[in-house]
């Protein structure tokens, strides 16, 4: 029970209140109330003019008469300025307008941008960042063959495995409608957990189909993206989309704490995305594949596709999950892993390469017998094997290609072996390789710029910033210097880096499909082109793995030419020594001292006759 008295002209008039009576009707004149509690606090308002209904709850009264004073004076203020403030849309507006002043910039407030691409109509900041892409391509900006052929029917829900050349844009292909399919259904009813799971092979193709996915979904709803990091609390309930490596979940699905989350959420998937699904589904080769029998083991992302299936099942939801896989070279056994792991029936989305060049040792008509193959047409492939095939001499040979290649970006990558291979990683390590590439490329005089070698994880991060709508406008060549990125063969996975005008690949591919993904990082699709542009790679390899080259080519369908470190790599004319900086200043120091010097001195010089050399040598 509280006590409230209103002071009106005509004297004050008293009421008693408490919880279940009705709030009385106070007629429209000044007035002044106060209402005092039984700990003796009191609450005062002057108001004029106003219509109060006290609810019924006594609280509730106090808060609708400091709120109504509140707006009361409010309005008193602008009425005697002459102007209104603005609405919350208007706030936001002017501060955003202030900040844009600031920064430098002019900032335009439109409404979300909607264009039909590829088939699908896309809407908000997905069309914000293809309209970017179009304005820095000058107007041109297309979707690729697979994105037409493909992007329609993975917005419309069927699953399908996207078989295309490398560069092709195939983790756009199949981002883009199914992010465009999240964001309308979480506009209709938003739902809580995991819905959308992309599973990727390494950390730095995790890393970027994260930014890219994040670009497309524009801020606001970026958040819904999750990088899955073993360090975090994955104890709590996932986001709506996560970035993982099957490895990852299979350790989760593992762990105690975390098992009951982790089961829930994958019964409540609506889409599954498998990339680089050979590397994924197919790892495996004939004699690993027989141990792994006899042993009980299987493949992460084969038992994590099984776990998929028979949460769902058991969630009444065994046939409303869709299933997207996508790689450069898909096999046989590859889309029979993930169809009969998913049990789900997969279409075959395919985009044919190049067709397949007539030579004498062509035994095949492609994989599908149509004489296409896998491989961009622009890309050109070349062989040097360095005799002996050790670390100095490889390191001398591959500083001498890249000098030669003068390309503006150049892809390192590091097909190791084991340490009884041709190529052992304890001796053609990352780090080593950087160091030794630094040393001796810096130490070569570079008519045009100045050579900057980096490893795979910074270019990854930097071209991460570059996803969004505003960093995109700067995916432009610069004019500062030459580039040496070093990587090994199984980072570069998926990565796609912008402008890699050539590859150096350096050790012994354990297969046709490791040299076709490490080929496949030049001559892409770029930003501002309407077809994939130009690219070489040169393999330094040993004379074993040159010969095992020599046969993918005849047997995948592409040209290869061997040039002898004699010969220029691009011009395949006779090359003059590369000396380093250090040599050429040695050599004018010989010279400026031998100007003055005449051979007819040395016939004044009485040599004698040589000694003979001590019996034990002989």
């Amino acid at each position: 029970m509280a006590h409230l008295e209103a002071a009106l002209p005509d004297g004050p008039v008293a009421s008693s209140l408490s919880q279940g009576s009705r709030a009385p009707r106070i007629a429209r004149q000044p007035l002044l109330l106060a209402v005092g509690s039984s700990d003796g606090s009191q609450l005062a308002a002057g108001l004029s003019g106003l219509h109060v209904r006290l609810p019924r709850c006594l609280t509730c009264g106090i808060a609708a008469v400091a709120g109504t004073a509140t707006m009361h004076r409010r309005r008193e203020r602008s009425s005697r300025d002459g102007q209104r403030r603005p609405d919350a849309r208007g706030r936001r507006e002017g501060r955003e307008g202030r900040e844009g002043a600031r920064r430098g910039r002019y900032v335009e407030h439109r409404k979300p941008a909607s264009m039909d691409w590829g088939g699908v109509k896309v809407t908000g900041p997905a069309a914000e960042w293809l309209q970017s892409q179009i304005e820095m391509a000058g107007g041109e900006f297309e979707p690729s063959p697979i994105q037409q052929e493909a992007m329609s029917r993975i917005y419309d829900g069927e699953s399908c495995c996207l078989h295309a050349p490398t560069g092709t844009g195939k983790t756009l292909c199949f981002l883009l409608p199914l992010l465009q399919r999240f964001s309308e259904e979480a506009a209709r009813t938003p739902v809580r957990g995991l819905r959308f799971l992309i599973l990727v092979p390494t950390a730095a193709l995790q890393l970027q189909t994260a930014a890219l996915a994040r670009a497309l979904l524009g801020p606001g709803k970026a958040e819904n993206v999750t990088l899955l990091r073993r360090d975090a609390d994955n104890t709590r309930e996932p986001s709506n989309i996560v970035v993982a490596t099957p490895r990852q979940i299979r350790d989760l699905l593992d762990e105690p704490r975390t098992q009951p989350l982790w089961l829930r959420a994958l019964g409540q998937l609506d889409w599954v995305v498998v990339d680089e699904a050979d590397k994924l589904v197919n790892k495996w080769k004939l004699m690993q594949r027989r141990e792994a029998i006899r042993e009980g083991r299987v493949l992460p992302a084969v038992a994590l596709l099984k776990e998929i299936e028979l949460q769902t099942t058991k969630a009444g939801r065994r046939d409303e999950w869709q299933l997207v896989g996508a790689t450069a070279t898909l096999s046989r056994r590859t889309f029979r892993n993930m169809k009969y792991s998913a049990g789900i029936d997969l279409a075959l989305i395919r985009v044919p390469g190049s067709v397949t060049p007539k030579v004498e040792q062509q035994v095949s008509g492609g994989q599908y017998g149509d004489g296409t193959t896998s491989w961009p047409a622009k890309l050109r492939h070349r062989l040097r094997v360095p005799v002996p095939f050790r670390f100095p001499k490889v390191m001398t040979v591959a500083a001498k290609t890249i000098y030669e290649l003068e390309a503006e970006r150049v892809l390192v990558v590091l097909a190791t072996t084991g340490y009884r291979g041709r190529a052992p990683t304890s001796e053609y390590g990352r780090s080593v390789v950087l160091s030794q590439l630094r040393f001796r490329l810096e130490d070569m005089e570079h008519e045009r710029r100045r050579i900057e070698v980096i490893s795979i994880s910074e270019a990854v991060e930097a071209a991460a910033e570059l996803w969004s709508s505003e960093g995109s406008r700067q995916r432009v060549r610069g004019p500062s210097q030459s580039q040496v990125i070093v990587a090994s063969a199984q980072e570069i996975r998926g990565i796609h880096l912008d402008f890699i005008d050539a590859v150096v690949l350096i050790g012994d591919p354990d297969s046709i499909s490791d040299y076709l993904h490490a080929a496949g990082r030049t001559c892409r699709y770029q930003p501002g082109s309407p077809e994939p542009e130009e690219g070489i790679v040169v393999s330094i390899v040993p004379q074993m793995t040159a010969t095992k080259i020599w046969k993918w080519s005849s047997l995948s369908g592409f040209k290869v030419v061997e040039v002898p470190l004699r010969r220029h790599i691009k011009t395949l004319e006779p090359a003059e020594r590369l000396l380093t900086a250090r040599q050429k200043q040695a050599a004018a120091e010989l010279d400026e001292a031998l100007q003055g010097f005449d051979e007819d001195d040395l016939s004044d010089w009485d040599v004698g006759e040589p000694t003979p050399p001590p019996s034990v040598w002989s």
